[in-house]
């Protein structure tokens, strides 16, 4: 199960719960902005929060672990590159690379590096159906409902090619984004072919002038 939390934050910012419900463990994705609601969650369903996991290492996804890590002993996951980025690194931090598994409880929640916004940045992809009966992904600024995330124009390639095996997923992924920026705060593989301009670019040429216009 994936919990949704809308924090504000910098800027229209979403927090996630990730939980395995029959073992009551959970993950918190990308913590910032107002976190009352989700602690608040996670203490009324007495859940056993054993995991942070950060989509990338920007400061408005990242600051709020520390009030995480005070109330649980949770390992920080990040990807390799985040280390020349992220200033203060917990004790626990563990770093991710393409492929790992992290599993909470009973669920298996895969890494796949998807850089392009940042070099550290990563999606979080779980392939156990969910209660929707479909699996999901959580994918950071790396793509949006309807959108994708800034980039440089030395960088578009990597956002780009990260945005080609997003597109090859199961097209009903559900997809959780780290910002509130579409029509709906949830879509789908099959829905973003159909409305999101970045993916239905045949190209990068065609890419790299919707991203870039002039």
């Amino acid at each position: 199960m994936i919990k949704q939390f809308l924090v504000g934050g910098f800027d229209e910012n979403f927090s996630y719960l990730i939980i395995n419900e029959s073992t009551k463990k959970a993950a918190v994705v990308d913590p910032a902005g107002n976190l009352s609601e989700l602690i608040s969650f996670v203490e009324s369903n007495a859940l056993s929060v054993t995991s942070i996991l950060i989509t990338h290492g920007h400061f408005d996804h990242t600051e709020g672990a520390p009030e995480i890590l005070k109330k649980w002993n949770a390992t920080f996951f990040v990807h390799t590159n985040a280390e020349k980025r992220i200033n203060r690194l917990p004790t626990n931090t563990s770093f991710i690379n393409e492929g790992e598994v992290i599993p909470i409880g009973e669920l298996e929640v895969t890494v796949m590096h998807t850089p392009g916004h940042t070099d550290d940045s990563v999606c979080f992809h779980i392939k156990n159906k969910s209660d929707e009966g479909a699996p999901s992904i959580i994918t950071g600024d790396t793509m949006f409902v309807e959108g994708c995330g800034r980039t440089t124009e030395p960088d578009a390639k990597d956002l780009y090619e990260s945005l080609q095996r997003l597109k090859a997923l199961d097209p009903k992924t559900l997809i959780y984004t780290g910002h509130d920026y579409g029509s709906v705060p949830v879509s789908t593989i099959e829905q973003e072919l159909r409305n999101n301009r970045f993916f239905r670019s045949e190209n990068y040429e065609e890419f790299f002038k919707e991203r870039f216009p002039k």
